[in-house]
């Protein structure tokens, strides 16, 4: 994992640190998701998953175990056969399929050097491979206006477990409570998380989560674009 910038542990007003999801948040990679998938099923002489099956389990935001689990149920009660397909899949990713594939949300640099220049730092949580977040960030030149990234990296726990906040992000920024932290996310998964670690909660609109879902845990804030998450922050 990358070493914290120090810059990115000063005090802040406001909110005082953004927690964001990734797919359907910062970026839009529901096509380089279902590629990877089908490109994944293909090398692997399986039947492919309808593309409507991808996007609903895309829409839950849950781990990449439970997506290959929910799109090939013979692989639950299976974990060594669905961590080989774990492992293809993100090989594919990260091979090129799942960058080129991806594309920022409208607006995301500038928010990002916004928050970069009011020294607000930004934490993204996810539950792809750390690799995959790195490389994404960096193709798109935004990675140097992200402190630390959080995802599925080893055993450690991702979201919505608290303890990946409390292991893994809230030691790194001591003079900061929970509820200085602000979580953006498109899923339930994300206003779950928020709810859990004591943050705020704002909620992307515009990704792919099921609005029902991510409301009913009355976010602190509904996002339709960028600029507007900037508010928590003036």
């Amino acid at each position: 994992m990358r070493p914290l910038d120090p810059n990115c542990t000063r005090e802040q007003d406001m909110y005082k640190a953004l927690i964001s999801d990734f797919d359907g948040t910062l970026f839009d990679s529901q096509r380089a998701i279902s590629a990877v998938l089908l490109e994944t099923f293909k090398e692997r002489d399986v039947a492919p998953p309808t593309i409507g099956a991808i996007e609903a389990s895309i829409s839950m935001g849950i781990t990449l175990e439970e997506t290959l689990e929910a799109l090939r149920p013979e692989l639950k009660g299976h974990p060594e056969q669905r961590d080989a397909w774990v492992v293809h899949y993100r090989k594919i990713y990260n091979a090129g399929l799942g960058i080129t594939a991806s594309s920022p949300f409208p607006g995301l640099a500038a928010m990002l050097e916004d928050l970069r220049a009011k020294e607000i730092p930004v934490i993204v949580v996810s539950n792809k491979g750390e690799a995959a977040v790195w490389n994404t960030l960096k193709h798109y030149a935004v990675d140097h206006m992200v402190c630390q990234v959080v995802a599925a990296f080893s055993e450690l726990p991702t979201k919505p477990h608290p303890d990946s906040f409390f292991h893994r992000i809230l030691p790194n920024y001591e003079h900061l409570q929970p509820n200085d932290f602000l979580v953006f996310g498109d899923t339930a998964t994300d206003m779950k998380y928020a709810r859990a670690i004591g943050a705020g909660a704002a909620y992307a609109s515009y990704g792919y989560g099921k609005p029902q879902d991510s409301l009913s845990y009355e976010p602190d804030l509904v996002v339709t674009d960028m600029p507007l998450l900037l508010r928590a922050f003036e």
